[in-house]
């Protein structure tokens, strides 16, 4: 019984909604025909221009929020390559001639790999 009471108040809310969304409309429509013509104009350029108030100002936050997305994200953020050396500018112990495996190799062509 619990769900049917349930489903039963969410039908009568919305048949309030839908009686009261239809005594705003008709109020409306009584409203915009007791005013004359040049009051429903003005009131449609009133609009117009708060609309495209409406429309700068949005733009303006959606640009503003765009560029701060952009600042947080890792394309605006430090470079993780830059001020770090390459392999190419670092100290190459590999190629000097002290170096283990530059040593190993020449004497392996001398005594052999396993064997002295």
């Amino acid at each position: 019984m619990g769900i049917l009471d349930v489903f039963r108040k969410d039908l009568a809310k919305t048949a309030k909604f839908k009686e009261a969304q239809e005594n705003m409309q008709i109020q409306h429509k009584l409203e915009e025909r007791q005013k004359s013509s040049n009051e429903r104009e003005l009131e449609r350029f009133y609009e117009e221009e708060r609309e495209k108030k409406i429309k700068k100002n949005l733009e303006e936050f959606r640009k503003h929020r765009q560029k701060e997305a952009m600042k947080t994200t890792v394309l605006d953020g430090k470079s993780m390559f830059k001020g770090k050396g390459n392999m190419m500018s670092g100290k190459a112990t590999v190629l000097n001639n002290n170096h283990k495996l530059l040593s190993m190799t020449k004497q392996t062509k001398q005594k052999g790999m396993f064997f002295k």
